[in-house]
């Protein structure tokens, strides 16, 4: 068993999809049972692939395990599934007769070439069609009765468990907002903290910044004596350009303070350029007030309430906004920092968990795509504007020509 070469099961599936043959279409539930991942020898060379495929398939069906091998009870299920009767009166021995007949190597299992051996002599082709139509269903469950009621335990099971997540979002939404609004961030930034702390560089088929040759060690023998040593991140940083995982984590965190800092003062420099347009805050007042003037010419008797600064339970109300934004930004900074320093491998989430490796795929999928989309509308409303030549808010600001519009230089 140590020489079977054992092949991937989405490679196997891949397979027997590009064959087209409707014998041929696998359950990715069955595909993955230990028959379909190796090759066979053949008891009969007159056997087909569709022949094996059907064997194969029946086996697998058996093996509701998938550990490659019939214990007695699965080899009772078998028999039933083939319609076999084993309990004749008279013969209540039959069962165990009958198994270790198909063991032939006496280990108390049944591999699939002792099955492929015993069974394609004694079934018929009705009989292997009639066990191949049933078909394995979800959560490992077949169209045996037997299956159904596992199924209907496991429908419970998941409704149990799904209210139970649902109350536990609820319950913890105060961690659990902040935790995946960090983890989106350090999405963020992984490819950025992979540039700075990994080597060599990948882009496409190309390698950039590779310190190894071909055989896998250093090309610089005084970077291969100093592996281990600080000596080598000092060669690294000044060699390759590669960062220590301490410093490319601050790096990346004041990277991202800088990225913030830079959107809000663009943010307030528009802000203060609309504040301090006496025209632009001329037609807010007068579009306001033609709003209330509608409303009580209709009928709707609206009186516009005028006062002199804010009261304490407005101050108290935009002091409780700000405190709670406030703690909330504390709470993600803290928990993207420390899984910015949990993160010591290119990949956020361990590749060996498909789960957490397809959602990290889904994820940064997204995020590429939706850089690429608001890239191009950016692009595409900037044209726009420069097209319809729109004011901009900065332009009184940049150029004094633009200052003309002003309503003090009016005659």
């Amino acid at each position: 068993m140590a020489d079977v070469e054992w092949k991937d099961w989405r490679i196997v599936a891949r397979e027997y999809n590009k064959k087209g043959s409707p014998w041929a279409e696998l359950p990715d539930k069955l595909v993955q049972n230990k028959v379909f991942l190796r090759d066979w020898d053949l008891p009969d060379p007159s056997m087909g692939d569709e022949q094996l495929f059907k064997m194969q398939q029946l086996f697998a069906i058996a093996d509701t395990a998938n550990v490659g091998y019939l214990g007695r009870n699965q080899f009772k299920g078998l028999l039933d599934l083939l319609g076999v009767d084993y309990q004749k009166p008279g013969q209540e021995d039959q069962l165990e007769k009958m198994f270790i007949d198909m063991d032939s190597d006496g280990n108390g299992q049944i591999e699939f070439d002792e099955f492929l051996a015993a069974m394609w002599d004694s079934l018929d082709e009705e009989q292997l069609e009639a066990a191949n139509s049933v078909k394995p269903g979800l959560m490992g469950t077949s169209s045996w009765k037997r299956g159904s009621i596992v199924w209907s335990a496991n429908s419970c099971i998941i409704i149990c468990v799904v209210g139970m997540g649902i109350a536990l979002v609820v319950v913890f939404e105060f961690i659990l907002v902040p935790l995946t609004t960090a983890y989106f961030f350090v999405f963020l930034a992984a490819p950025f903290m992979n540039f700075f702390e990994f080597r060599p560089i990948e882009c496409s088929d190309k390698k950039m910044c590779d310190p190894y040759d071909e055989d896998g060690n250093f090309k610089s023998a005084s970077r291969a004596q100093a592996d281990g040593t600080p000596k080598a991140s000092l060669i690294d940083c000044f060699t390759l350009g590669q960062m220590p995982h301490g410093l490319a984590c601050l790096a990346v965190i004041f990277g991202a303070f800088g990225v913030l800092f830079a959107i809000v003062y663009m943010i307030y420099l528009n802000v203060k350029d609309f504040a301090d347009d006496p025209k632009f805050q001329q037609d807010l007042d007068d579009y306001i007030d033609d709003i209330y003037s509608d409303l009580n010419d209709s009928g709707m008797k609206i009186v516009s309430e005028v006062k002199d600064g804010y009261s304490m339970d407005e101050l108290m109300g935009y002091v409780n906004m700000f405190s709670g934004f406030l703690n909330q930004s504390v709470l993600v900074l803290l928990l993207f920092s420390y899984l910015l320093a949990e993160k010591v491998a290119p990949l956020v989430f361990d590749p060996r968990n498909e789960v957490l490796y397809e959602i990290e795929g889904q994820v940064m999928y997204y995020i590429v795509l939706k850089t690429a989309i608001s890239l191009l509308t950016g692009i595409v409303v900037g044209t726009i504007l420069l097209i319809c030549q729109v004011k901009l808010p900065s332009c009184s600001a940049c150029s004094p020509s633009c200052s003309t519009s002003s309503p003090t230089s009016a005659p």
